[in-house]
């Protein structure tokens, strides 16, 4: 039985932490026979977030670390999770969203079964997105990022779980500073590096966007998203060098920066965005044409 490590990022997250590792509990509680780990990664938090963590955790039957570092960002918070954990199977988390009490155990039982490097599960959010249109179907990895690239199926960080042996063997890493699409860039790089992976027809993940969250906000940094869409293309034009696959991921990458281009437009009429961040912004997309 392969072990699962679950890393988990947090900023300034102390309030909610209590609620959320109750949650987890819950799942660890329902895992009589699977390896759990958990990694808890405090970036810098100015709060009591480590010291909340570690007093609701020692109480727990769970397996964990507390990592406290300087705030650097998301991206390396997940890389200093990866670095350090043990298990065979990588799976991310927000402090901030919740799991089903199956979670770990359907990750496990589904990779061994199928023998797969990477999988996919549905989650909920109150936002509405496409449903799956493969259900438990186990695809050759080229073929599930076509359809990726195409959005057959929606895909999450947090709906999403890999062998560590990919992500180490690969030097796959989050791309450091990004604050968008930095999530995105790391699961297309896992898969141009893996062999097979499916898509299961089960709820594990509940997605709770908060009205405060950086998603619901406009700045700057959301030219990462644009930035992260263009180091995709670059490295899947590299590693697959095939003109038909080119035309894929240029087709993707278009989409990403039209729905940037939608994006900034809504704001700009909702007088959410300054004159000199719309700007700079369509000078980005402007050079990227």
């Amino acid at each position: 039985m392969e072990c699962i490590s679950t890393v988990v990022p947090c900023y300034n997250e102390e309030s909610v932490l209590e609620s959320f590792y109750n949650e987890i509990s819950k799942v660890a509680s329902e895992m009589k026979n699977v390896k759990f780990e958990f990694l808890f990664i405090d970036d810098g938090s100015k709060d009591n977030s480590s010291e909340t963590a570690k007093k609701i955790l020692s109480k727990s039957n769970i397996q964990y670390k507390i990592i406290k570092k300087k705030n650097e960002g998301v991206s390396v918070a997940r890389n200093v999770g990866i670095e350090n954990s043990n298990g065979e199977i990588l799976y991310f988390l927000d402090s901030d969203d919740y799991v089903e009490d199956t979670l770990c155990e359907t990750i496990i039982e589904t990779v061994e079964k199928n023998d797969v490097d990477i999988m996919f599960f549905k989650y909920k959010s109150r936002k509405k997105f496409a449903d799956y249109n493969k259900y438990n179907v186990v695809m050759d990895s080229k073929t599930m990022l076509i359809d990726l690239l195409h959005y057959k199926f929606m895909y999450h960080i947090c709906a999403f779980a890999v062998k560590k042996s990919i992500v180490i063997k690969n030097n796959i890493k989050f791309t450091e500073g990004a604050r968008y699409g930095e999530d995105h860039e790391f699961i297309i790089k896992v898969l141009c590096n893996s062999n097979k992976g499916i898509v299961l027809n089960k709820v594990l993940f509940n997605y709770c966007e908060r009205d405060d969250s950086a998603v619901q906000k406009f700045t700057l940094s959301r030219i990462d998203s644009l930035e992260s869409a263009l180091r995709t293309n670059d490295y899947m034009e590299k590693y697959y060098n095939d003109k038909n696959m080119n035309k894929e991921i240029h087709i993707y990458v278009a989409t990403k920066i039209m729905y940037n281009i939608d994006e900034v437009i809504k704001f700009k009429k909702a007088d959410r965005i300054s004159d000199d961040a719309y700007e700079k912004v369509l000078d980005v997309i402007k050079k990227n044409k």
